[in-house]
């Protein structure tokens, strides 16, 4: 779970420390594009202000300005401001791997807690997501981390990413989640979770899922140190369980090569323990407890790809409550998602 509640369930496993190389080049957002719109903004204003409201009471001299003139500025600011209005909105929203993310932003926030920035969630030329966890002196921590999530609900089917950072050698603090989360918390989350929570002699690697109702929690923890810098995460969703796998290198939707470690989760109450609901998807980057990284090093992940295969029509079974003595009765509720599916 990408939450604070759920680091005791961790148990520690015997792992070799790694170093975290510095990032060589760190991110620097780009100037907002609606910056020249305000410059031609504030001097329509100015030349309204001036001709329209700080006139003298002299003799009236004939503006050299074709008639409408003053109409046409009016028009051209309504339009300035309509424009900034939107892109402030939009400034919040990416479009990446064929979904909408929607970008974290705020102070105090959990997990954690920590600041989150919208300008350390960006796509490159390449099509590539980047992830950042950057120094802010403005930040009550000094770091600003960074999540982003689908506007859409997602459910059954196959989830993958493919990773272009080495997720093994994160510093203690950090964490990166992969998961669909609906929520309550403790409820209705399928979690991909790479960290030591902390303490560096813990596992780096957690698959948790958390119930749709009751207590039950599911959970595996596993180290890993892959040969290579990339990596492939995927877990399949569906009413009876869930499978996951972390691969070496970057493995097509439909394979299993080069297997780091793999768990099955098929638990008996199925309906009860296996989140049955579509749910909106959380990619985020953050530090365990809000603490700073113990190396004091800002951090980069780049996702190469994203990609989810799920039926478009699909059926979810919910438990529902029932006054007969002989068990438990099931509805059986049908949705339809207009969400991207892959070959």
């Amino acid at each position: 779970m990408s939450h604070d509640a759920h680091p005791e369930l961790r148990q520690n496993a015997d792992a070799e420390k790694v170093e975290i190389e510095p990032l060589t080049n760190a991110f620097q957002p780009s100037p907002p594009k609606w910056v020249w719109s305000k410059l031609l903004l504030s001097v329509i204003i100015n030349d309204l202000i001036g001709r329209h409201f700080m006139q003298s009471p002299a003799p009236k001299i004939i503006s050299p300005r074709p008639n409408g003139f003053a109409l046409i500025e009016l028009l051209v600011l309504i339009a300035i401001l309509a424009g900034i209005a939107a892109t402030s909105v939009q400034a919040q929203t990416i479009n990446w791997q064929g979904f909408t993310w929607k970008i974290k932003s705020g102070s105090g926030l959990g997990p954690g807690p920590n600041k989150w920035n919208p300008t350390n969630c960006f796509v490159d030329a390449n099509g590539s997501l980047h992830l950042l966890i950057t120094a802010d002196a403005s930040s009550p921590n000094g770091w600003d981390c960074a999540e982003l999530y689908t506007t859409n609900a997602l459910g059954f089917g196959t989830y993958q990413w493919q990773i272009e950072t080495p997720i093994n050698a994160f510093d203690p603090w950090v964490v990166l989640g992969l998961f669909p989360y609906l929520g309550p918390d403790g409820t209705n989350e399928i979690d991909i979770e790479y960290s030591r929570w902390s303490n560096a002699g813990n596992s780096n690697g957690w698959w948790t899922i958390y119930p749709s109702s009751g207590t039950t929690i599911g959970q595996q923890a596993f180290t890993f140190s892959p040969p290579g810098t990339n990596t492939t995460s995927r877990f399949a969703w569906n009413s009876s369980g869930i499978q996951f796998w972390l691969m070496d290198g970057f493995q097509p939707v439909g394979t299993t090569t080069n297997v780091l470690n793999s768990w099955t989760y098929a638990p008996l109450k199925s309906l009860k323990d296996i989140p049955q609901t579509p749910m909106p998807l959380h990619i985020n980057l953050w530090l365990f407890q809000g603490h700073a990284p113990a190396n004091g090093q800002p951090v980069q992940v780049i996702i190469d790809s994203f990609k989810c295969k799920r039926a478009r029509a699909q059926i979810y079974l919910r438990p529902i409550d029932s006054q007969r003595r002989n068990g438990r009765a099931f509805g059986l509720r049908k949705e339809t998602h207009s969400s991207p599916t892959i070959s």
